[in-house]
């Protein structure tokens, strides 16, 4: 069994992450609920849960951008 380099964070910490991106796009819909669920079934939830790339790392703002955007911005 091999050792892990790094640290995963916490289920607290990768529910602030949540918890920012769907305050930041909330203005866009009026729904809350229907906030939620369109992100964690969109693309940037496969992204943010996968540590072994940088996303989850990334700023608020990039991630709200991203989102908006349907895709990574480089």
């Amino acid at each position: 069994m091999g050792l892990c380099k790094y640290n995963v964070p916490s289920f607290q910490a990768i529910g602030k992450e949540y918890q920012r991106l769907i305050i930041d796009v909330s203005s866009e819909k009026s729904n809350i609920v229907d906030m939620i669920y369109e992100v964690f079934q969109s693309f940037i939830s496969e992204e943010i849960s996968d540590f072994n790339s940088s996303v989850y790392y990334s700023s608020p703002e990039y991630l709200k951008h991203s989102y908006l955007e349907g895709k990574l911005l480089a």
